[in-house]
């Protein structure tokens, strides 16, 4: 068979016209569609740290996930232009340019692939078939998404192509440059990404089709050269001593590669491959078409004999397949996976086609329906997705810039790492619920209902839905890549409990934009003023704090509700109260007063107001310690709150509500010149620092790799020189030449069916891997059983539908929810007396569906009656209206083993276990807890007798 190629000119020619109809399609709006990736963001950032300082990476860490040859080239290119300091979204357009022209060369690749394999084709049809498969590739939907995005796959699958090419090529001739040039090539494909070896495969399995054995061994040898030049990536984690952090990294891309480890693509738990597929044939329709043709196409030519073009063609469908079959049953299911197998497809689908369809007149009709209706979908699907715009993310980003201060946070969707990369200099956050990220005081939220719907990250369509219901939509770009991009606000009230954050000796509060600016209320030299707030009801009934700390001989600080002031009591030890103004207030500005709606005061000497109701067991609860006297009673204003002054402050609730709160004054009194805190009070203070989690930095520089890679490569070219120079090339075979006469020569040659032995063979051969295949993944046996237990610390099942662990992060709460069925937690202080179960949590176990009960006992003492009676009411509670499921319930505490194994217990006596056994299986709990346990199971029993302290249980609680 010969594959020697037209004169010059002619070849060129054609060649143009295949790379012109690939860059129309390519190239067309290129910087606006399609929406930028995560992949897409982190790959430009590493291209633009290799280009300025040679540290291949985006974070503090060396990329060794991905072998560096792409980056490399990018980072050239970046140089080049001149453009690497630039921003990030606009790198990314620039390192766009360069993949999108690797990808035209690749269209022109696959194209003369079926120039080369149509051998025996009558020069037209030659040309016609190859043009025909140009213009499949450049409008292909998957070729058509990853060749104009920035990532590794161009330049990989240039690679693969260029080695796929030398190796007809040499083969044809039987040279001595085989092992060599082959060798070569194929280890730089290794060099720019892994996953092409499967392609770097073909040339072997043709050799095996062909019982080939010197052909064989060439094989071998040039895969084994290819495999060695890899090593030089190994040198490199070598030079830089990470070795160890080099074997873990590659052996999990190895366990995500075979499918034993499942983090991301369509296969991993919580996605289904079939949605997946469904909610992409609006767009990929063309290419799930050439993709079935293409394995129609492999089976067809599996039952056939035919020349050597045919064995190659074969044998990279195999390759191409088998990867494509493996991934898609049992290993990781990535999108971008198919650009490897989508070549094999078209070119198998356009041959087989003229194979099998172009026999006589009606049947290459219907071949040319078939390839028209996949051109008119490819079509369709390039005029609705790339030339209209697709770069939310770039238009997001843009807006962000120029409406946000630089200091607003922003809770990110799905891959934070994305915005972090994007916004290098603005805090992004990834909280999975509203209410934590609320709880920190970030009030901005990114939404897109691809992230929802797939569950990227920390999104999911409890946060999606929870921001919609409770925000203010800023701006929103369409987004065919997203389904769309939103910003969205969420207010934060000076009442409401988040945008509280622990210090050292009180709390800050964030009261500006999204945890732009707050202050501090803090124990310390001005005066107790955490402790006084506290006492007060924190946040949720003083408000938060309208200025900062300041001396003027007592300390001062004022509060929405009030002005707290430092005081001496009558043993001259300090305290706190609140300053007295409210009737100053009334008497400066009356008019200022009104419009707050603030009641009426008593005339003086009027006798002291009666305090009743709500606001009596408030300020019975420690406000009135602060507050001081009533100023006048009780009233109902217009606004229909009911309020009542005291001299520190007013307390009001809503007509039939008993959640009491101080009135807002606090702005009333800085208004009226009652208080006159200096500038530096007045002036917010940044929040503290969100805590990260960050790595030790280690060696990035991809120096090492450059330089050794040149050396490697001059010493490899000039042992093949010398090696080659002793061997001589065999002669070249017969030339094959297309049939004469009229009839129509298929591109392929004569085509005969196997023998029905070798039918039944090998379909049967193919059946039991496929079944096997299904069988090993409905089996999981690559995987482990899935835990019925939350993985958390120190996690494990107490009773039927009860869960002890330690304490979840915010992000696990969606998880627990939707992938255990838990529906109520109940949640106990830790040994450190650290209020694990506090609003944050409440809020967002609540925000997600989530049951929430706080108990709070001192170490070592029993629960009370009243908090085993809130328990046995929340098991109730969700034991009767939540779905099927093992785990129901979650109880914790900070650890997982302190104060949480008396509540384990406790429920499992409710349960009705046997006391006995409950003893003996907690020997650590205390003396005093073991008797209340006791009393609890006598009690649960019905016989507990009078002086039983938990003689007052329900029956239901029993």
């Amino acid at each position: 068979m010969s594959r020697r190629l037209p004169v010059p000119g002619r070849l060129l020619a054609l060649m143009l016209t295949c790379a012109g109809i690939a860059a129309v399609f390519l190239l067309w709006n290129l910087h606006r569609s399609p929406d930028t990736q995560y992949d897409e963001v982190v790959y430009s950032r590493a291209d633009q740290a290799v280009a300025e300082n040679w540290s291949l990476t985006w974070t503090n860490r060396p990329l060794f996930v991905h072998t560096p040859l792409s980056f490399l080239a990018q980072a050239g290119w970046l140089r080049i232009l001149g453009t690497y300091r630039d921003p990030l979204i606009d790198v990314i357009a620039d390192t766009r340019l360069l993949a999108a022209f690797l990808s035209v060369a690749n269209v022109v690749l696959i194209a003369m692939l079926t120039y080369r394999l149509a051998d025996r084709a009558r020069p037209r049809a030659r040309l016609v078939l190859t043009v025909v498969t140009a213009a499949l590739a450049s409008l292909d939907p998957v070729l058509l998404r990853f060749g104009r995005m920035a990532m590794i796959e161009p330049f990989a699958l240039f690679a693969c192509l260029v080695t796929l090419h030398l190796a007809m090529a040499l083969q044809a001739r039987r040279s001595r440059w085989f092992v060599a040039v082959v060798g070569l090539a194929g280890g730089l494909t290794l060099l720019t990404n892994e996953v092409g070896i499967f392609m770097l495969l073909t040339p072997l399995v043709h050799a095996l089709l062909a019982r080939d054995r010197r052909f064989i061994g060439r094989c071998l040898a040039a895969l084994a050269a290819a495999l060695a030049l890899w090593c030089v990536f190994v040198v490199w984690a070598v030079q830089l001593g990470l070795f160890a952090s080099f074997v873990e990294i590659k052996s999990v891309t190895l366990q995500r590669l075979l499918g034993t480890v499942q983090i991301t693509g369509w296969n991993r738990p919580g996605v289904s491959f079939v949605s997946g597929l469904s909610e992409q044939v609006n767009q990929y329709a063309a290419a799930y078409l050439i993709l079935a043709l293409g394995a129609v196409a492999a089976v067809w030519l599996m039952l056939r004999r035919g020349g050597d073009s045919a064995r190659w063609l074969l044998a990279w469908l195999i390759t191409s397949y088998a990867f494509g079959a493996y991934t898609v049953l049992l290993g990781t299911l990535n999108e971008q996976f198919f650009v490897y197998v989508v070549p094999a497809s078209l070119v198998g689908t356009v041959l087989v086609a003229d194979a099998v369809l172009g026999a006589r007149r009606w049947s290459a009709s219907v071949a040319w329906v078939l390839l028209g209706a996949v051109l008119i979908l490819g079509t369709s699907s390039w005029g609705r997705f790339y030339t209209t715009r697709n770069d939310g993310l770039a238009r997001l980003t843009a807006y962000v810039g120029a409406n946000l201060p630089a200091c607003a946070a922003l809770n990110a969707t799905g891959d934070a790492e994305r915005f972090e990369q994007l916004f290098p200099n603005r805090p992004i956050t990834d909280y999975a619920t509203g209410p934590g990220a609320l709880s920190h005081g970030v009030t901005l939220f990114v939404l897109s209902d691809k992230d929802a719907g797939m569950r990227f990250g920390n999104s999911s369509p409890q946060l999606a839905g929870w921001v919609r219901g409770h925000g203010t939509r800023l701006a929103a770009y369409p987004s065919a890549t997203y389904r769309g991009l939103e910003l969205w606000r969420v207010g934060l009230g000076t009442y409401d409990r988040g945008g509280v954050e622990r210090l050292p000796g009180g709390d800050f509060v964030v009261t500006e934009g999204s945890r732009c600016g707050g202050h501090a209320v803090v124990d310390g030299s001005d005066g107790a003023f955490a402790t006084g707030w506290r006492a007060l009801g924190g946040k949720t009934v003083a408000g938060a704090p309208l200025t900062g700390s300041w001396s003027a001989g007592d300390g001062y600080q004022v509060f929405a509700g009030a002005v707290l002031a430092g005081a001496t009591d009558a043993a001259g030890s300090p305290r706190m109260l609140a300053e007295p103004l409210v009737a100053d207030l009334a008497r400066v500005d009356p008019g200022g007063y009104r419009r707050s709606g603030l009641p009426p005061l008593d005339r003086a000497g009027a006798p002291r107001a009666p305090i009743t109701g709500a606001i009596a067991a408030a300020y019975r609860g420690g406000a009135g310690a602060l507050l001081g006297e009533p100023l006048g009673r009780a009233t109902v204003m217009p606004d229909g709150q009911v309020r009542q002054a005291f001299a520190g402050g007013v307390l009001e609730h809503g007509s039939g509500s008993s959640r009491v709160r101080l009135a807002p004054i606090g702005g009333a009194l800085l208004d009226a010149g009652l208080v006159t805190p200096p500038a530096d009070a007045r002036q917010p203070d940044r929040p503290p620092p969100l805590p990260t989690e960050t790595e030790p930095a280690q060696p990035t520089t991809v120096q090492p790799f450059f330089w050794t890679l040149l050396g490697v490569l001059a010493g490899y070219l000039l042992v093949a020189v010398l090696l080659v120079r002793r061997r001589r090339s065999e002669p070249l075979p017969p030339a094959p030449s297309p049939t004469p006469g009229t009839t129509r020569s298929p591109a392929l040659g004569e085509l005969v069916p196997v023998s029905r032995r070798a039918t039944l063979v090998r379909a049967g051969a193919l059946t039991a891997l496929l079944a096997a295949a299904l069988v090993v993944r409905a089996g999981g046996f690559l995987h482990e059983e899935p835990s019925t237990v939350p993985a958390l610390p120190q996690a494990a099942a107490i009773a039927p539908g009860v869960v002890r662990t330690g304490q979840p992060a915010e992000a696990d709460l969606v998880r627990l929810h939707d992938d255990y069925g838990v529906r109520g937690i109940i949640a106990i202080d830790g040994r450190d007396d650290s209020t694990l179960s506090d609003d944050e949590e409440e809020a967002a176990a609540e925000s997600v569906g989530i049951q929430f009960l706080s108990l709070t006992s001192p170490e070592g003492a029993a629960l009370s009656a009243g908090q085993v009676s809130a328990v046995a009411s929340l098991l109730h509670r969700t034991r009767s209206t939540g779905p099927p499921s093992p785990n129901l319930v979650l109880l914790h505490d900070r650890t997982g083993d302190g104060p949480v194994v008396l509540l384990g217990a406790a429920v499992r006596i409710l349960g009705r276990e046997d006391a006995g056994e409950v003893l003996a299986s907690t020997p650590e709990l205390t003396a005093a807890e073991r008797r209340s346990l006791a009393d609890l199971a006598a009690a649960v029993k019905g016989n507990g007798g009078a002086n039983n302290p938990y003689a007052a249980l329900r029956v239901a609680d029993r």
